[in-house]
């Protein structure tokens, strides 16, 4: 199976000088000088055109893909955001697969970077849409834009999610701050409940690999909502989608980590 050090230079070459977009393409980037995060995978592994390649493994994938569809600020900062994230997938397929339904050190990670990066950002996101809402001169906004803040620094305090103990641990903290984000009933209030909640049920060990693909789109698509007609607060937004990024990224040397210290499995087999 192709890794990222067997890659062509005549396909890298064509790599640098194409897009990433969003969406399924019907032709490979060579031919279309464009591709989805996963098109991109499977050309530079030298695989056919696809949007699932063999190389890379399928939990990230789906949260490749999400990311990808997600609500960017242009085509440019799609294609920047998601740039770094192609050459690490090739050969992030590990053998023997995880069983479906086993939760290993990789599932932790996502899970706890989602509760403790992830949702900390997006409340203050929705702080800022709070406080550009109309009468933002009133107090009471002012206290509901500090609440969702707080909040944020309280999931940040959060116990590393490691275990299925410390995930429940962290469900029962998230419960605890999407009620007090329903409190001042605004509109920043209203995505941060859905986003709390979503995210809190990636956290739960029932979660599946599966829904966090669905989780990363539906957050993505709550904060682009939020911040329609808030051009000013799109910076945030899209610096919280290149953190996702980030994490998936960083999931791929977890994921080497969670199988190698297994059955001998090795990475790109």
């Amino acid at each position: 199976m192709a890794v990222a050090e067997d890659i062509e230079p005549a396909r890298l070459r064509v790599f640098a000088a194409g897009t990433i977009s969003r969406g399924e393409h019907e032709t490979s980037p060579e031919v279309a000088g464009t591709g989805c995060v996963m098109e991109w995978v499977a050309y530079l592994a030298g695989e056919p055109h696809s949007t699932e390649p063999r190389c890379a493994c399928p939990r990230l994938t789906m949260l490749a893909a999400a990311f990808n569809d997600a609500e960017w600020r242009s085509d440019e900062e799609r294609d920047a955001g998601l740039r770094g994230l192609v050459l690490p997938l090739i050969g992030s397929r590990v053998t023997p697969p995880l069983a479906p339904g086993s939760i290993g050190r990789h599932r932790w990670f996502v899970s706890d970077r989602a509760a403790r990066e992830v949702l900390p950002q997006a409340l203050r996101v929705l702080a800022g849409v709070t406080r550009s809402r109309p009468r933002p001169q009133e107090d009471s906004w002012q206290a509901d834009a500090d609440v969702l803040e707080s909040l944020a620094a309280t999931v940040e305090r959060a116990p590393a999610v490691t275990s299925e103990a410390t995930a429940l641990a962290c469900v029962e903290l998230l419960t605890e701050v999407g009620h007090e984000v329903a409190t001042p009933s605004r509109t920043g209030a209203y995505y941060g409940v859905r986003t709390v909640e979503l995210i809190a049920k990636a956290v739960h060990p029932s979660a599946e690999w599966d829904t966090f693909a669905w989780i990363v789109n539906n957050v993505a698509k709550d904060l682009s909502t939020a911040c329609a007609g808030h051009p000013e607060l799109w910076g945030s937004a899209s610096a919280l989608l290149r953190l996702g990024v980030d994490i998936v990224r960083r999931a791929v040397a977890v994921s080497f980590a969670s199988y190698t210290a297994g059955a001998g499995a090795t990475p790109g087999e």
